[in-house]
């Protein structure tokens, strides 16, 4: 899931479904210190992200799954 990828609070705002007061605390703590969040969310996506990664891993699933 979307956990496995990114770190509410630190590269990202995450919340329960239905639960407002759970995304008001994520984006008030994202407020709080907006640049460290966004150099933190560049960061993750450059990362994790990469394209050349994906692609070593879309072809290491292919071939798992061949």
């Amino acid at each position: 899931g979307i956990a496995d990828y990114l770190t509410n609070g630190v590269d990202a705002i995450i919340a329960e479904p239905m639960n407002p007061a759970q995304l008001a605390q994520s984006i008030e703590k994202a407020l709080s210190a907006p640049e460290t969040m966004r150099e933190s969310s560049v960061k993750t996506a450059r990362n994790k992200f990469d394209q050349q990664r994906m692609l070593r891993e879309y072809e290491q699933l292919v071939v798992r799954n061949s």
